[in-house]
């Protein structure tokens, strides 16, 4: 439950992510999102990664990814709604 309460907040999302994962909760968020990143569409789970994991900006992203800085804002957005759809069907299963 508290995985789909971060995933809907980005800013949040964002914050566990940055930081090393000591408490058991940001081991579990780590290694759900590695479980789950492999399965969306490139190059969704690498602008994922790169704002979420890395840190980066969009302008950044945009520049090595080789896509529009616009772009990166819709790709974050997909990849985003597409990690709830991911981490819903596991949680009902």
């Amino acid at each position: 439950m508290l995985c789909r309460i971060v995933i809907l907040f980005g800013s949040e999302f964002r914050k566990c992510l940055r930081i090393n994962a000591e408490t058991s909760f940001e081991k579990e968020l780590a290694q759900r999102l590695g479980k789950s990143l492999p399965e969306l569409k490139p190059p969704m789970g690498d602008i994922l990664s790169d704002f979420f994991l890395h840190g980066l900006r969009y302008e950044e992203i945009a520049k090595s990814r080789g896509v529009a800085v616009g772009s990166v804002g819709v790709y974050l957005k997909r990849g985003l709604e597409a990690m709830r759809r991911i981490w819903g069907r596991e949680e009902n299963s």
